[in-house]
């Protein structure tokens, strides 16, 4: 079969249209087989959806690139074609193996397994040739920004920023050129997420500077952008202002969406906002819950962060049991409550292996050596806990301003007193550092005093400002319940009545300010 130039037809919209329109071309749907990645993405799914759904699956059983794209277009994952139905054994070789090679991965993708979908690519692409000359230079990039998603998905930073790399050499112009300007987006998403706000901002700028193609996913790729922009203005100390956006709007990326609203009411002490938030996400029916990557982490490691701002740490680790174990992500917030928890050979444990995994990824990095300097501070290592961060901290130009807000209070207060002799680590506390923004990573309420868990649960409740009802109904517990949670609460830390009781915890931990009932 000859190999096509994908830049070839300008007005393939208006072909496909034109030929499924009945009565339909009766080569309309070899057409559909033969072009389907380009139709996929310059022909909007709105216009393709009622000319597909009436077609019959019986004439779609030889034409796999056909079945794709109308299961696409309906959002029918189930009835994707199976791997093999796409590809046979051999590599992929010549432009139409490999565009449906690429089907094969997105099948894979969408049914939420981005971390399966990245191990079929290393298999698909053993034993396959360089790139064919011509025809296939369009779609090379393509192939990389679709990895390069993937891999994001499967919280894989290191290869999602190989692949993209790639893929932003794209051509800005033709048929594929929408490529570049969303590899951009998505490397500045990527670099923004892993606490580099210099190459996010470079990488926004450059993708800004890229013209619109004639694709409809271009608003995909804005809301990439927005996505970036987003986390920079959080990062900056600035409302990120995706609290009251619905996720399903961000598509795939809804897991990088709601954890901006999780920040973002952690770092306000809105706990309640991130705890409606989560509330949605569960019931939204979004896609990737149940696979393999960060969207079947994005829950669970909002509701465990949730529960360590709370300081209920066996809440915390019963949330993560919901979470994928050997992502990145759940390494951290695992650290995380071992370190609340004082287990600090787990936290030794997490920590060294996750600075190992991904050692170019500042955030990561950071928050790990934090809680490693911390344990040293506590054992009053000073010297030990200032070189662990130097050297999180080295080669760093800028630091996000609000990260000093996800490090342990006892860390960011001894820095704040004690290192600001030296540039980088003065950099790490903002001038105006008031105190900790939140309290995920601080002692819970009552670990001075044995108090059981229910005990610092009412207790945290009490300082947030609920009424002794609000608690019972917070806690499903009756409110007598609660009054005798108070009397033995109030015995053992000394104190006569409500107020003294928010005094002492106020005092004797970093207690969230009061609420309104």
């Amino acid at each position: 079969m000859t190999e096509r130039d994908p830049r070839a037809d300008p007005l393939i919209a208006e072909q496909v249209i034109g030929r499924l329109t009945p009565p339909r071309d009766p080569g309309a749907l070899g057409f559909l087989d033969e072009r389907w990645l380009e139709i996929w993405h310059l022909v909007p799914p709105t216009r393709l959806a009622p000319l597909l759904a009436g077609v019959p699956e019986p004439e779609l059983r030889a034409l796999p690139g056909a079945r794709f794209l109308r299961s696409l277009v309906l959002g029918d994952a189930a009835a994707l074609p199976e791997p093999d139905d796409l590809l046979g054994a051999a590599a992929p070789r010549t432009l139409q193996e490999r565009m449906r090679a690429a089907a094969v991965l997105a099948r894979t993708r969408l049914s939420g397994r981005p971390a399966a979908a990245l191990a079929l690519a290393d298999r698909l692409d053993a034993g396959a040739p360089a790139p064919l000359a011509g025809v296939a230079d369009d779609f090379s990039p393509y192939q990389a920004l679709q990895l390069g998603i993937t891999a994001l998905l499967a919280n894989e930073p290191i290869r999602a920023l190989g692949f993209l790399e790639r893929a932003r050499s794209a051509r800005a112009e033709g048929r594929f050129g929408f490529v570049a300007r969303d590899a951009q987006f998505k490397l500045a998403l990527l670099h923004q997420l892993h606490g580099d706000p210099e190459r996010a901002a470079e990488h926004l700028s450059a993708g800004a500077a890229l013209p619109r193609g004639a694709s409809w996913t271009e608003e995909w790729i804005d809301q990439t952008a927005e996505l970036a922009a987003a986390l920079a203005d959080q990062d900056a100390g600035r409302p990120a202002g995706l609290r009251d956006r619905p996720l399903a709007a961000y598509g795939e990326l809804w897991p990088f969406a709601l954890l901006v609203q999780v920040r973002e009411g952690l770092l306000a002490r809105d706990t309640e906002a991130v705890e409606r938030a989560l509330a949605v996400a569960e019931h939204a029916g979004l896609p990737g819950t149940d696979g393999d990557g960060v969207a079947a982490s994005a829950i669970p490691l909002g509701h465990a962060q949730l529960h360590l701002s709370r300081g209920h740490v066996g809440r915390a680790r019963r949330a993560m049991l919901r979470a994928p174990q050997e992502l990145l992500d759940t390494q951290l917030v695992r650290a995380r409550i071992a370190f609340i928890a004082g287990e600090h050979a787990q936290v030794a444990a997490e920590a060294t292996q996750g600075m190992t995994r991904e050692p170019g990824f500042f955030r990561h990095r950071v928050e790990l050596a934090g809680l490693l300097a911390a344990i040293q501070l506590q054992q009053g290592e000073d010297a030990v806990a200032r070189s662990l961060m130097l050297t999180a901290l080295q080669a760093r130009p800028a630091i996000p301003r609000t990260l000093y807000r996800f490090l342990p209070h006892e860390l960011t207060s001894h820095a704040r007193a004690s290192w600001g002799d030296d540039a980088r680590l003065a950099a790490l506390i903002p001038a105006d550092y008031s105190g900790p923004g939140h309290r995920p990573l601080t002692a819970p309420l009552g670990r001075a005093i044995d108090l059981s868990e229910r005990e610092r649960e009412t207790l945290e409740l009490l300082v947030a400002g609920y009424s002794r009802a609000r608690i019972a109904e917070r806690l499903f517990v009756s409110e007598n319940t609660v009054k005798s949670h108070l009397r033995t609460l109030y015995r053992k830390i000394g104190a006569r009545d409500r107020e003294t009781a928010v005094l002492w915890a106020v005092t004797n931990t970093h207690a969230p300010s009061r609420g309104r009932d």
